[in-house]
Parts: structure tokens; C-alpha cells; sequence
């Protein structure tokens, strides 16, 4: 009798408070289809607002689960969306996705967030970039091919940075932000005639992204920061 398919659980929290899209912050079961590169969306959950000191992350998988009548020793691997974004929110699906991995022994795949964005992003019509984590006139851009390949890795970018890169030899077509894009950098963007797109993110594109990249050790697995947390840079100056 044929093996079934993989389980996948998919982690998306990297950005809750941004206000993306329409989409919320959610988890997904899904299996690969080998013969088509694609992926068989089992079902999805969203996450439900909690207070600051609370989440609904495990709550959620559960929900899932038991709709779907998943068992721990089905899921063969966790996808998890590891940022730039909200500093608290990903840790705690960072911290999830190891303890699911160590409990069931599934493979970790470490989803950089602009991958997940570039999932939803349309294909086939020119270069584009996803920006993240904006802070004081920078943000984290990564930039993609048509294709939506990744061109080299995401860096934090100033507003001379973004002019630089969009009046290029390959000037990008469009830029998927959040609604804290740096003002800067939307002028350069309007005066330069790239599209500004609303950026996207769910566990759905999450579960795409990770059949093409490979798994890591669970005990590796740890957020992308675009900057030093300032919590850790607080503790620095004072130890100092």
C-alpha cells in the first residue's frame, strides 16, 4: 500500500498588527503533490485577537487538527514564517514550531516572511521587492525576479538606498509594503512610476514557499531580525 503524502503544518504570524491585506495571521495543514510541485491545502484556521499577555497560537492548531482529525504522529513537517516582523509574534510561533518538531520528530523549514509575501505576489510582469519591518525612514527589502525567485537576500534599505535600486538597470515594476512604509520612501516610489502594492501574508503561501526550501536543525531555528532587537541594544548600553 502507497505511503501517503507528507503532512505539512504552516505558521503564519510574522506581521499581526500590520493590517495586511485582508488576510489575518493563521495555520494551515496541507500535503506536497509530487507530481505537480504544488501543494493539497488540507484546511486553515485563523488566529482569534487575544490581549497582549495571550495568544491563540497552540489554540488554533488544535482547532485544526481536530476538524481535520490530524494526529501529532501525521504531521511530517512544520513551515514556519520566521520574518522580519512583529518582535513577540514571532517568537512565539518560532518557539511552537520547535516544540511541535522535537515532539514528532517533523522536519523544520524556516520561511523567510518576504517568501511567503512573494507567493501572493502576481507573477510574470517584471522585477518587484517586499518591504518589511519599516522603522525610522529604513525597511527590509528583499527583491524577486519575475518569477518570483529571490534575487539575492533581504538587507535593510534607506530612502537613497530604494532611489538606487529602482532607477537601476532593472528597475523594479512594483513594491509590496504595509501601511508603515516610510513616507520617503513613498515619494520615491510615486515619482518613479513603481507600483505600490499592498503586501499579502497568510499560511496558505507559507505552505508554497517551504516545498522549495530545505529543512533545518529545529534547535537552528530562530526569528530573522532586520535589526538588532532593542530590547538586546537597551542591555548592551547598560551593561556598558
Amino acid at each position: 500500500m502507497p505511503v501517503p503524502p507528507t503532512i505539512t503544518l504552516a505558521i503564519e504570524n510574522s506581521n499581526p498588527s500590520s493590517g495586511i491585506g485582508g488576510d489575518v495571521p493563521g495555520v494551515a495543514f496541507g500535503r506536497a503533490l509530487p507530481d505537480t510541485g504544488s501543494v493539497e491545502v488540507l484546511g486553515v484556521e485563523p488566529l482569534r485577537p487575544k490581549g497582549p499577555n495571550d495568544d491563540d497560537l497552540m489554540a488554533a492548531i488544535d482547532r485544526l487538527a481536530r476538524r481535520l482529525g490530524i494526529v501529532p504522529p501525521q504531521i511530517g513537517g512544520v513551515a514556519v514564517s520566521i520574518g522580519p516582523g512583529g518582535y513577540t509574534a514571532m517568537r512565539i510561533a518560532i518557539a511552537t514550531a520547535k516544540m511541535i518538531s522535537e515532539a514528532t520528530g517533523a522536519r523544520t523549514i524556516a520561511i523567510p516572511t518576504a517568501e511567503v509575501a512573494a507567493r501572493l505576489a502576481t507573477a510574470g510582469a517584471g522585477d518587484f521587492a517586499v518591504a518589511l519591518a519599516s522603522k525610522r525612514e529604513t525597511a527590509f527589502v528583499t527583491v524577486f525576479g519575475p518569477d518570483r525567485t529571490s534575487k539575492a537576500p533581504g538587507s535593510v534599505m534607506t530612502a537613497a538606498d530604494l532611489e538606487a535600486l529602482v532607477r537601476g538597470e532593472v528597475p523594479l515594476a512594483r513594491l509590496y509594503c504595509d501601511r508603515f512604509i516610510p513616507d520617503r520612501f513613498h515619494r520615491i516610489l510615486e515619482d518613479t512610476g513603481v507600483r505600490i502594492e499592498t503586501l499579502r501574508l497568510n499560511p496558505v503561501a507559507c505552505l508554497e514557499a517551504s516545498l522549495s526550501i530545505p529543512p533545518v536543525n529545529p534547535l537552528a531555528l530562530a526569528p530573522l531580525y532586520a535589526r538588532e532587537p532593542e530590547a538586546v541594544t537597551i542591555w548592551r548600553t547598560k551593561k556598558s
